[in-house]
C-alpha cells in the first residue's frame, strides 16, 4: 500500500503536468506588427493567415483604435460581399481578443463603410486540437498503468492537425505527454 507522502507527490506531479498542458494553446497577433487596419495590400491579412496555423483553444487579438476600427465574425457570404448585415459577433473596442473555440473556417472583416472592400479582411481555417502523434513510449515496467494512446484524426475539413507556426509548437506538447509518461512511472514506482 502506498503511503500518504507518495500519494501527495503523485498528485502534485500529475497536477503540475497537466496544468501545464493549457498553455499549449497559442495567441496570434492578427498581422504580426500590423495593428488591424486598411492594409497597404488588398491580400495582406489573407497573406498572414495563410502562414499560419490555427488551432482549437488559440486566440487571435485584433489590435486596432478604438472608434476607427471594428471587428466582426461574419458567414462566407457576407465575408465575400463585404456585408457587415447580422454579424455573428461584434468586438467595437480594442484591442479585441477571439477565442478559437471550434474546428472550421472563420470569417473576420472590419465593419466601418469602405474597409472590408480595402482589404481590411480575413479568413482562416481553424483544425481540431493538436494531439501528439509518432512512436507511442515503451510500455512501462514493474506493472504501471499504460497511458492511453492517442491517434490523430482529421478534422471536418478533411485535414490533419499538424504542426504548429506559432509557439508554443506541437513538440511542446509531444514534450508534455512524455513528460507525464515518466512522471507517472516514477510517481508509481515509489508507491510500490
Amino acid at each position: 500500500m502506498a503511503s500518504s507522502s507518495s500519494s501527495a507527490l503523485l498528485f502534485l506531479i500529475l497536477a503540475v503536468v497537466y496544468s501545464a498542458t493549457g498553455a499549449l494553446a497559442a495567441t496570434f497577433q492578427v498581422g504580426d506588427n500590423q495593428m488591424w487596419s486598411i492594409p497597404s495590400s488588398s491580400s495582406y491579412y489573407t497573406d498572414w493567415a495563410n502562414g499560419q496555423t490555427f488551432a482549437v483553444g488559440d486566440s487571435l487579438v485584433f489590435n486596432f483604435n478604438t472608434g476607427a476600427h471594428d471587428v466582426l465574425e461574419v458567414t462566407r457570404a457576407n465575408y465575400d460581399a463585404c456585408t457587415t448585415s447580422n454579424p455573428i459577433m461584434t468586438h467595437n473596442t480594442g484591442p479585441a481578443t477571439v477565442e478559437l473555440t471550434a474546428a472550421g473556417t472563420r470569417y473576420f472583416i472590419c465593419g466601418v463603410n469602405g474597409h472590408c472592400s480595402a482589404g481590411q479582411k480575413m479568413a482562416l481555417t481553424v483544425a481540431a486540437a493538436s494531439t501528439p502523434s509518432g512512436t507511442p513510449p515503451p510500455p512501462p515496467s514493474s506493472g504501471a498503468p499504460t497511458p492511453p494512446t492517442t491517434v490523430a484524426t482529421p478534422g471536418p475539413s478533411g485535414s490533419t492537425p499538424g504542426a504548429r507556426s506559432a509557439a508554443p509548437s506541437a513538440s511542446l506538447g509531444t514534450a508534455a505527454v512524455a513528460a507525464t509518461f515518466a512522471l507517472t512511472t516514477i510517481a508509481a514506482a515509489l508507491m510500490l
